[in-house]
C-alpha cells in the first residue's frame, strides 16, 4: 500500500521492490565476499610479493606512499581496527554504518583484512600500499541476508563519501544473487546501466571520483561472470591473479553485456598477504584483497601527479598493464606497472634533447637546483633515449636532491608542481 502510494506521486518514475523479511539467514555459500581463507597464524612475512608486483615499492621508495589522498573502504566490518597496532588510527577521517545506524569494530573482519592491504605499517613485518592515505570507513553490508537493499546502502555510502570529499573508493563486495531468486541478475543485466549499485557507480566516475571494484570471486563457479557494480562505466573493475602473474581460478571473467573489457586489470589475489587480529600475517584469497593492493599503490601514483583528473589517472593505470594491446575477458589490460604509469602523461621525446634547455648541475651524487624549490614537487629524470630512470619528490624549499649514481651521458629533468612543468638538461661527464 505504502509502495503504492509512493508510486503515484508526480516525482516517481517507478518503485522497485529490494528486501522481504525472511526468518531464514542466507547461506554462507552464497555470500559475494567469498574469502577462501588459508589461516597461516605463524607466518610473519612482509607483503613485498603483492607490492613489488604492481611495482609500488618504487612509488614508496620515491617519497610517495598516498599522503593526501583520501580512500573510502565500503565493506562488511572492521573488526578490531581501532586497536590494530600496524595501524595509525590518525589516518581514520571517519566512520559510518550504513546499515545498522550506529559503527561499530566489534563486527565483520571482512573490512578489516582489506584495510589492512593498504593502510597496515609494520616496517620489517609488512607494509600495505599506502599507509599514509586517509581513510573513511564505511558499512553497507548486512550479514544476515541478501537483497538488493544492500545496493541502497552501498549507494548511500558512496553518496556519502562524495561528500566527504574523497578521491578513491575501494569495494570488495559484488552481487548477483539474492535470497528472493526473481530479484537475480543475468548476465544480460552487466552493461553497467542496469543494477542501481553500477548506475551510481558510473555516475560518481563520471562527477571525479575514481572507483576501484571487486571482479568477484565466481570464475570457476556456475556464474563465471564479474559481478555488480564491477560493470559499471569509467571504474577499474580488479581481478586476481597467481604470483606467477595468471589468473587465479576463481577470478570473475568479463567481458560487460555491451562489449566493454572486464576486468579492467588486475593484482594479486591469490595467497595475498594481510593482517587479522591486530597483529597476525595471513595469506588468503580473492578479488577481495587483489582490489585493496592495487588502490592504494592507485592513490601513490595520485599523489605522484596531483595534476591528473580521474580519466587521466584510469587510463594511466590502463595504459601501463602487461597486455594493454591484446586485452581479453580474462586478464582485461593485464597486471599494471604503476611506475611506469607516471609517465603515461608527461613522458619525454627524445627530440627533447636536441632543444636548448636550462640546465641542472649534478655533482657528489646530489642534483643541485639553482634556487630553492617553491613546493612540493615531483622530479623525473630520464636518459638520452627517454627512458625514466629515476624519480623523487622534493620538499618545499629544497636545493639538493640525492641522486643515483649516473653514467656519462645527457639527461633531462621534468620537475612538475601540479600547476607547473619546467624542463631541464643534465650533462654527466667523466
Amino acid at each position: 500500500a505504502v509502495a503504492g502510494t509512493i508510486g503515484r506521486l508526480p516525482f516517481v518514475t517507478k518503485v522497485e521492490c529490494v528486501w522481504r523479511a525472511s526468518t531464514t539467514p542466507s547461506l554462507l555459500s552464497r555470500r559475494k565476499l567469498a574469502m577462501r581463507d588459508q589461516a597461516a597464524p605463524d607466518e610473519y612475512a612482509d607483503s613485498y610479493r603483492q607490492i613489488s608486483m604492481l611495482r609500488i615499492d618504487s612509488l614508496h621508495a620515491a617519497g610517495f606512499r598516498g599522503d593526501g589522498i583520501d580512500i573510502a573502504v565500503i565493506d562488511l566490518g572492521f573488526y578490531d581496527v581501532d586497536v590494530n597496532p600496524t595501524i595509525d588510527q590518525n589516518r581514520i577521517a571517519g566512520t559510518h554504518d550504513f546499515v545498522h545506524g550506529t559503527f561499530s569494530y566489534n563486527a565483520g573482519k571482512h573490512g578489516a583484512q582489506v584495510l589492512s592491504c593498504m593502510l597496515s605499517n609494520d616496517p620489517g613485518n609488512y607494509i600495505g600500499s599506502a599507509p599514509e592515505a586517509t581513510y573513511w570507513l564505511l558499512v553497507s553490508e548486512d550479514d544476515d541476508s541478501e537483497y538488493p537493499v544492500e545496493e541502497d546502502y552501498w549507494v548511500a555510502a558512496v553518496e556519502w563519501a562524495d561528500s566527504a570529499g574523497v578521491d578513491i573508493v575501494n569495494t570488495s563486495l559484488g552481487y548477483f544473487t539474492f535470497d528472493d531468486p526473481s530479484m537475480d541478475y543475468t548476465w544480460d543485466d552487466l552493461d553497467g546501466e542496469t543494477a542501481f549499485s553500477s548506475r551510481a557507480a558510473s555516475m560518481a566516475a563520471s562527477k571525479g571520483m575514481l572507483l576501484l571494484l571487486a571482479a568477484g570471486n565466481e570464475g570457476s563457479g556456475e556464474w563465471r561472470k564479474i559481478t555488480v557494480p564491477a560493470d559499471a562505466h569509467g571504474v577499474l573493475a580488479v581481478g586476481a591473479v597467481t604470483s606467477d602473474g595468471n589468473r587465479a581460478s576463481f577470478s570473475g571473467i568479463g567481458n560487460s553485456a555491451d562489449g566493454r573489457i572486464k576486468p579492467e586489470v588486475m593484482a594479486l589475489g591469490s595467497s595475498a598477504r594481510m593482517i587479522i587480529d591486530g597483529h597476525t600475517v595471513i595469506s588468503a584469497s580473492g578479488t577481495s584483497f587483489a582490489t585493496p593492493i592495487l588502490c592504494g599503490g592507485v592513490a601513490c601514483l595520485w599523489q605522484a601527479r596531483p595534476e591528473w583528473s580521474v580519466a587521466e589517472l584510469r587510463e594511466a593505470v590502463i595504459r601501463s598493464a602487461s597486455q594493454y594491446n591484446t586485452p581479453d575477458c580474462y586478464l582485461g589490460y593485464g597486471i599494471p606497472n604503476l611506475y611506469a604509469a607516471l609517465d603515461a602523461h608527461g613522458g619525454i621525446d627524445s627530440e627533447a634533447f636536441s632543444q636548448p634547455l636550462p640546465s641542472m648541475r649534478y655533482a657528489g651524487g646530489q642534483f643541485l637546483f639553482p634556487s630553492p624549490i617553491e613546493r612540493e614537487t615531483l622530479l623525473v629524470l630520464y636518459d638520452s633515449v627517454g627512458r625514466l630512470v629515476h624519480l623523487c619528490r622534493l620538499p618545499q624549499g629544497a636545493s639538493t636532491a640525492l641522486a643515483p649514481a649516473l653514467s656519462e651521458g645527457l639527461y633531462v629533468a621534468v620537475l612538475s608542481d601540479g600547476t607547473s612543468r619546467t624542463v631541464h638538461k643534465i650533462v654527466v661527464t667523466p
